[in-house]
């Protein structure tokens, strides 16, 4: 039931038809506003260069992020689903992002560094629990206001963030203090495939409007090994967090 929703969703970016069985009452969110799916991103016909999918079986909910980095104009686009017991989709929540409208946003790199990727089903006996990989995913986003949380994370542990691509150590750059923080969060959590999605508010910068926001972390063995992190939001400022590939 995940699995064809999903699909379906997917097949329709592509071809610009919503092709997902809905309620009557559906509701569509893009950018975190309330907004009218039959215009706009879904109507155009996306062409998508990679994309990947998680199940959450628990909470009947999928997340699709999707890269179209030959697409004229480029696009990454993230998507959470909430879907019905009957198997009808009643939520469907956006980040769409596209040139000049996301954090130091550039598709052509997001497709390099994410193609590179491992991101196959983890072997049922070294699977984390959910607890365990949304613990993870809470810890890596707690440290933006707390510096004295640890975060687990894996040696070497890749973050991709836009543009930028900060390796062996994914946490490198993170600043904290009470003002970041990283609230309103709703997961979809995948098992199988050891990875969370977190649709969060992003508050930065007191100087920043709160950002929508994604970070999704693949978790293996407790320890996170990718981080994906999308912002729809301001450019940055030069040098920001000292790291390579932001904001220069």
């Amino acid at each position: 039931m995940l699995q064809k929703a999903a699909d379906d969703y997917l097949n329709g970016v592509k071809t610009g038809k919503l092709l997902v069985e809905r309620v009557d009452d559906f509701r569509y969110n893009e950018n975190f506003e309330n907004a009218a799916i039959n215009t706009g991103y879904h109507t155009y016909g996306i062409n998508i260069s990679l994309y990947h999918h998680l199940l959450d079986t628990v909470d009947c909910a999928t997340k699709t992020e999707m890269v179209a980095h030959e697409n004229k104009p480029p696009y990454v686009a993230i998507t959470q689903m909430r879907l019905n017991s009957a198997g009808k989709v009643n939520f469907i929540d956006s980040l769409v992002i596209t040139t000049g409208k996301g954090w130091v946003f550039d598709a052509k790199e997001t497709y390099r560094w994410a193609s590179k990727e491992t991101r196959g089903e983890i072997p049922e006996p070294k699977r984390d629990t959910r607890a365990v990989i949304k613990a993870a995913a809470d810890a890596y986003l707690d440290k933006f206001t707390d510096p004295n949380i640890i975060v687990p994370h894996a040696d070497p542990c890749e973050r991709l963030e836009g543009r930028a691509h900060i390796s062996p150590n994914c946490i490198a750059g993170i600043k904290s203090s009470a003002e970041r923080k990283m609230g309103n969060r709703r997961y979809v959590i995948d098992e199988v495939v050891g990875t969370v999605d977190v649709f969060l508010t992003f508050e930065a910068n007191p100087d920043y409007q709160p950002n929508p926001d994604s970070h999704e972390f693949r978790v293996e063995a407790g320890k996170i090994r990718y981080v994906h992190t999308n912002s729809v939001g301001q450019v940055p400022p030069p040098k920001y967090g000292g790291i390579k590939g932001i904001g220069t």
